[in-house]
């Protein structure tokens, strides 16, 4: 059998993460009634957490750690960890949540992204998908729709002609991948100990999401469109919109005119969290 050697050109940036994921028993309470919350992780905090509502009056927790230790998969680590969240959302929930099961960890070293579309050549009768062409950092939950997205396009390219699949497809990939990629791994690069390309335009652009993050802990018209966004619902350009813009110069003004009445709470300087309604 004639071997087939092909060298493909990949892109790798650390992320070093580990999540832990936990079920509890939801109060309608809890959150004052919201669907959940979300604290992203901090270039100095570095840590997070996301508390979804599920059926059967459940919530799921998930919590972060970015380059520094893990919450520990007991409840008594649970508690401790969360604490130390720029948000007090997830620590208040902990404090009355009853746990169901067992907790599980899950360790991802690295986003990596690999450019099949750059190939000249691709035997015949076969496709490469999913994670095997992109893998991002999950804390993001975009892995599961690319490759929802990827399979439609390869339902589009396979109706099309039945020549050239594989290479007619990773092109089609290519620009499903480019948008949540970049976003990824832009967040990623926050964190002064990940790996990677930087660009000054990245860092400008990883400075307004902050910024629209705080804003968003307060502002209910930026969380939706946040949500969206990193739901893949709306495209990333969007969060640039004039009349967004504005919103997040009013949450910074906000935040500054607070921070001159009152003294900063030890740790974080500001809070970093979304709030899903109801």
């Amino acid at each position: 059998m004639a071997q087939c050697v092909l060298a493909v050109e990949a892109f790798l940036v650390t992320a070093v993460v580990v999540y832990t994921t936990r079920l509890f028993r939801r109060d309608k309470r809890h959150l004052d009634g919201d669907l959940g919350t979300v604290v992203p992780p901090t270039p100095t905090g570095k840590r997070g957490g996301v508390l979804i509502a599920q059926e059967g009056d459940r919530w799921t927790l998930t919590l972060i750690a970015h380059f520094v230790p893990a919450a520990g998969e007991d409840i008594e680590a649970f508690r401790p960890f969360a604490a130390l969240l720029p948000s007090r959302d997830i620590e208040d929930v902990l404090r009355t949540a009853e746990p169901i099961g067992e907790a599980m960890s899950a360790r991802f070293p690295a986003s990596i992204r690999r450019r099949y579309e750059r190939l000249q050549r691709f035997p015949e009768g076969l496709v490469v998908i999913g994670d095997a062409i992109c893998s991002f950092n999950p804390i993001y939950g975009q892995g599961m729709s690319v490759a929802a997205l990827e399979a439609e396009a390869l339902g589009a390219v396979v109706t099309e002609a039945r020549t050239r699949i594989g290479l007619r497809f990773f092109r089609a990939a290519a620009r499903i991948v480019d948008t949540p990629w970049t976003t990824a791994v832009e967040s990623d690069l926050r964190m002064a100990e990940a790996v990677g390309p930087r660009s000054a335009i990245g860092n400008a652009i990883n400075a307004y999401v902050a910024r629209l993050q705080q804003a968003a802990h307060t502002d209910p018209v930026l969380a939706v469109r946040f949500m969206r966004i990193t739901n893949l619902l709306a495209h990333p350009l969007s969060m640039f919109a004039p009349a967004l813009m504005w919103r997040v110069l009013k949450g910074a003004v906000a935040r500054k005119l607070r921070s001159l009445n009152a003294s900063p709470v030890a740790g974080e300087a500001t809070v970093s969290a979304t709030g899903l309604g109801h």
